[in-house]
């Protein structure tokens, strides 16, 4: 599978987990949130590793997608504080 097809893949399941999360009767209370910029440098620093014939190992692909619910997270903390 082409890593950007992975990608949509991925951002699919993350999607879903989130909306699915948001639903959920005992929420978790969630740790100090990182800057979506640092978030950003470590996804694309996963992205650099990876071999573009081969696409993400299984692990890299689990890695990714902490990541991007990480960013997405970073990235609504950050519009609460700009709504604020």
């Amino acid at each position: 599978m082409p890593s950007c097809e992975l990608g949509l893949v991925a951002w699919r399941g993350v999607r879903g987990a989130l909306y699915a999360g948001s639903m959920s009767p005992n929420p978790q209370r969630p740790g100090p949130v990182r800057p979506a910029a640092a978030v950003n440098e470590d996804i694309r620093a996963l992205w650099l590793l990876h071999n573009p014939r081969v696409g993400l190992t299984h692990e890299q692909r689990i890695r990714y997608e902490h990541l991007l619910v990480e960013w997405i997270t970073a990235t609504r903390a950050a519009q609460v504080v700009i709504a604020a």
